[in-house]
């Protein structure tokens, strides 16, 4: 009887671990199943941000290739398509500013690849309008205005 009463004790507090154990389960079961939902939620959020922020920029993307067929416009077609060449080679990069290296010395170099602009070449830019390209990398050189000083 003592044996029966110890193995009926026993079980007893197997069933209550286990019965612990399920209820333990089933709150992180609940717990799992409110974070899926405030996730599912957030990525409602999320979608409906990305479709408004893909159709502004779809917007903007449309505006501004308008603003380049007007601008391709006004271009020469032998300029526009240097212009396109080049930027189809360097992913839209297509121009480089021609840059002093020393403010004494009449010496450029080109801002794309760093190599040694010659002198012409910056008379050319500074008096026509004919384009020039760097010798090394191929894009089209420009040069900023002086500045006036202050």
């Amino acid at each position: 009887m003592n044996t029966d009463k110890a193995d009926n004790a026993k079980l007893g507090d197997r069933i209550l671990q286990m019965m612990t154990n399920l209820d333990e389960r089933k709150k992180a079961l609940e717990e799992m199943r409110a974070r899926r939902e405030a996730e599912a939620a957030r990525l409602g959020r999320l979608q409906q941000e990305q479709q408004a922020a893909e159709q502004e920029v779809a917007g903007q993307i449309a505006a501004l290739q308008e603003r380049r067929r007007e601008a391709a416009e006004a271009v020469p077609p032998t300029v526009l398509r240097i212009f396109e060449r080049v930027a189809e080679r360097y992913e839209g990069e297509a121009m480089a500013q021609a840059i002093r290296t020393h403010p004494r010395r009449e010496e450029y170099v080109c801002g794309g690849c760093h190599m040694a602009v010659t002198l012409e070449q910056i008379s050319a830019l500074q008096t026509s309008d004919d384009v020039q390209t760097c010798h090394t990398c191929g894009k089209i050189l420009y040069l900023e205005p002086p500045q006036e000083p202050s």
